[in-house]
């Protein structure tokens, strides 16, 4: 029986290879938010999150990772291999997808 797409992502947002890429990469896109000008009135909450991911990126990161599994640039690279779960998802796909989500992952509410 083929494996659901949901299942895939399920598994790769408890890995630890996956969770570790995400840590990298949230600190990348943390620094990049640090030094944003002209955000508005998000920036405070963006840059808060930054600040958590560059003090803890791994407790960050295994929070995050489940959502980032199931996001556009990385849920259709999911694949299950006799080792377990892989993903072929880009360094620069996987930041792509940080820095659009970063936001959502920040909690910032953009509801009306």
């Amino acid at each position: 029986m083929a494996i659901s797409t949901s299942a895939l992502a399920n598994l790769l947002g408890r890995d630890q290879t996956f969770i570790g890429r995400v840590a990298s990469t949230l600190c990348v896109q943390a620094t990049t938010v640090l030094s944003e000008q002209g955000v508005g009135a998000t920036h405070p909450q963006r840059a808060a999150y930054a600040q958590r991911a560059i003090q803890n990126p791994t407790g960050l990161a295994a929070l995050a990772a489940p959502y980032l599994a199931g996001s556009t640039n990385v849920v259709g690279t999911i694949t299950i291999e006799d080792a377990g779960v892989t993903t072929s998802v880009t360094d620069a796909a996987l930041l792509s997808q940080i820095a659009s989500s970063w936001d959502a992952l920040a909690g910032i509410d953009s509801g009306n």
